[in-house]
């Protein structure tokens, strides 16, 4: 007889902001794009469901007490989220993500800091990391992300499973020490001069771009010690 699935797990992982959140899930096309919302512990969080790390699924997620439909992003220097009930498919730069209420109650972790099926990789330096999620998102036709966050006092640029080659069943998170958290949402990279920068911007086509989405705090797991 086949061994039944264990059940999946969620464990919350909260955005610096709704930016972050939507940035996260905008897949920058008109693709169709939904966006969970639950109540947890009395509190409305508006989620993006990401990626599965030792049988828990990582909800990116901030908290919102909006009752409209639709998530509206408004890409570019001033970027922004609104929440609206109606789509209008003339604004450009304007990209929508509707709202599914859900309850999550019976799949919610309690102890995501136990996850422990995760192996972390350092990165010499950030533009090389970068140069790897850059890489990865042509090979896969997207804009790839990178998260940041502060550990301990240091500021940490991220991403999962960089290597194909070294991907199986254990999670693997690269990561790189840098001297400051940017702000701007975007990491560019200009190989023609093998440089990056970040920027509040999209779109200039001598760069090659990735989504850089700031976490309220380090994962639960990230653990060096």
């Amino acid at each position: 007889m086949a061994k039944a699935d264990k059940k999946k797990k969620i464990a919350f992982i909260r955005t610096s902001s709704i930016n972050d959140l939507a940035r996260y899930a905008c897949r920058f096309d008109q693709t169709p794009t939904e966006l969970i919302r639950t109540v947890y512990k009395g509190e409305s969080r508006i989620i993006a469901p990401g990626e599965t790390v030792d049988g828990h699924v990582l909800f990116y997620y901030t908290p919102s007490a909006s009752k409209e439909s639709i998530v509206k992003y408004i890409a570019g220097f001033d970027e922004r989220v609104e929440f609206t009930d109606e789509i209008d498919l003339s604004q450009t730069d304007t990209y929508y993500m509707s709202i599914v209420d859900a309850e999550l109650s019976g799949l919610i972790s309690e102890n995501p800091e136990k996850i422990s099926n995760v192996a972390f990789v350092k990165i010499g330096k950030a533009d090389q990391l970068v140069r790897t999620v850059i890489k990865k998102a042509i090979e896969n036709e997207n804009i790839e992300k990178a998260y940041s966050f502060s550990y301990k006092g240091k500021a940490v640029l991220g991403a999962f499973d960089l290597f194909d080659e070294l991907d199986d069943e254990q999670k693997i998170f690269y990561y790189t020490f840098m001297d400051s958290l940017p702000k701007e949402g975007f990491i560019r990279y200009d190989y023609s001069n093998n440089k990056m920068d970040f920027s509040n911007e999209i779109g200039e086509h001598s760069y090659m771009y990735a989504k850089k989405i700031e976490l309220a705090e380090p994962f639960p797991f990230f653990n060096l010690e």
